[in-house]
């Protein structure tokens, strides 16, 4: 086989839309550690920038082999969680960067709350479902994940290999906890349900003590609230008690016994928050933490 010449600059700064850097030096030859010789290019001082020739592109098995984008996935299957349907919040890059290490190995998942609902809370349990454009991304996206989808709405219509339907009031303690007794240890939760304060809240610490070891839990739509919440116990808003958090380690949640509150703290290893200015905000604005566990 003959030298074949690699241009390492094309390869570590790709990312979908490839650029490549010419070598300007005269490229030298080394072993493989396979009996072959392999000319490196070395780089000189004055970089010149075209397109990526074909031959360094990804072969056609190469690219079967690559980690689809999750972000154009959201975006086919029409979930906000993307840059391009609705509020378009871009969650999904941030999933992305987090979640691509684990992507082929088997797991569970929950996501809570399936589809956009009605703004009167009386219609929320009745309201008329049948898919479930965010499911449909993580199935694509985990191709070995068992999922779980809870709403308090009636999606039990909607059926897919790996995916099974709980039906869930994020209100309801003692629901939280069976649901919390009913499954293994879960690697990621997400919870894009009412956004309601008080539910954003209790289900955290419900469902935070079964996320496994270095899995993550999510809370996405800080930055708005659904009108339910004026039927529920009054609380912190979950930003403010997220930016107390930040700065103490300390979750500022009253409504729940001390020494929940307490464990609960104490699990969590890291704390993400995203913040930007799109989907119907017009300011700098956090849109979505998220707790790794110890």
């Amino acid at each position: 086989m003959s030298p074949r010449q690699i241009g390492y600059a094309a390869w570590s700064a790709c990312d979908g839309d490839c650029r490549s850097y010419d070598t300007l030096s005269t490229p030298r030859h080394v072993p493989d550690g396979n009996g072959r010789q392999i000319s490196i290019g070395l780089f000189g001082t004055r970089l010149e920038r075209k397109e990526p020739s074909r031959r360094m592109m990804p072969q056609r098995g190469d690219l079967a082999m690559s980690a689809p984008n999750l972000t154009k996935l959201a975006n086919t299957f029409g979930t906000d969680k993307g840059d391009e349907v609705a509020d378009a919040h871009g969650y999904t890059s941030i999933y992305s960067f987090l979640f691509e290490e684990f992507r082929h190995e088997p797991f569970t998942m929950v996501e809570i709350g399936l589809q956009h609902g009605s703004l009167d809370p009386d219609a929320l349990p009745t309201r008329k479902v049948n898919d479930i454009p965010s499911i449909k991304m993580w199935l694509e996206f985990f191709p070995k994940a068992d999922i779980i989808g809870c709403d308090i709405a009636d999606f039990s219509t909607f059926k897919m290999d790996r995916f099974r339907f709980e039906r869930l009031d994020m209100g309801d303690a003692a629901a939280l906890e069976r649901l919390a007794s009913s499954l293994p240890p879960v690697k990621i939760i997400i919870d894009d349900a009412s956004h309601a304060a008080y539910h954003q809240q209790l289900a955290l610490a419900k469902l935070f003590p079964i996320v496994q070891p270095g899995g993550f839990y999510f809370i996405e739509d800080l930055h708005v609230s659904h009108p339910v919440a004026a039927r529920l116990p009054s609380c912190n808003p979950t930003e403010a008690v997220v930016e107390k958090f930040k700065q103490t380690r300390q979750l500022d949640i009253p409504f729940l016994p001390g020494i929940e509150r307490r464990n609960l703290e104490t699990s969590i290893r890291k704390m993400f928050i995203h913040r930007n200015d799109r989907g119907y905000v017009t300011s700098w604005t956090m849109k979505m933490v998220g707790f790794e566990k110890y």
